[in-house]
């Protein structure tokens, strides 16, 4: 235990303050914080009217590319967040949504240069048709 040790039966102990002391300085936990810019996906970054049905569908919304290339330069990492109800109710898939994720970001790299750091999804929905994912989630924005 820190700011203690064993100590034989036949030998005095320590003080808290000597343990203290004596002890060597606890190893330190470096955390880098980046600073990072949360974004909406659909009708912010691409153009969606309704559900996509796979990544053949995907437009970039324009000057969508240029500005994550913009907000990486100035040193933020780029997070998309989105409910994709569409998986709720059986419309698509969660490889289809991971496969629409690789082609904004294929086409942001193609546009720009630059990528977005992560993408997360809520595919849950209330009143959806797919009993897996049927219900009220915490990943449900605007939580």
């Amino acid at each position: 235990m820190r700011g203690s040790q064993a100590t034989p039966h036949h030998t005095q102990r320590r003080s808290d303050a000597s343990v203290a002391a004596a002890d060597p300085p606890p190893e330190r936990l470096t955390i880098m914080i980046k600073p990072a810019i949360f974004l909406d996906r659909d009708n912010t970054l691409i153009s969606a009217d309704g559900d996509l049905h796979g990544p053949n569908q995907v437009r970039l919304i324009k000057g969508a590319a240029s500005a994550i290339a913009s907000l990486r330069g100035l040193g933020y990492k780029i997070v998309v967040v989105s409910n994709q109800a569409g998986v709720a109710y059986g419309r698509l898939t969660e490889a289809g949504i991971q496969a629409i994720h690789q082609r904004i970001n294929e086409l942001i790299k193609a546009n720009s240069g630059a990528v977005i750091d992560r993408f997360y999804y809520c595919p849950f929905d209330p009143q959806g048709s797919v009993a897996k994912y049927r219900g009220d989630h915490p990943w449900r924005k605007p939580n």
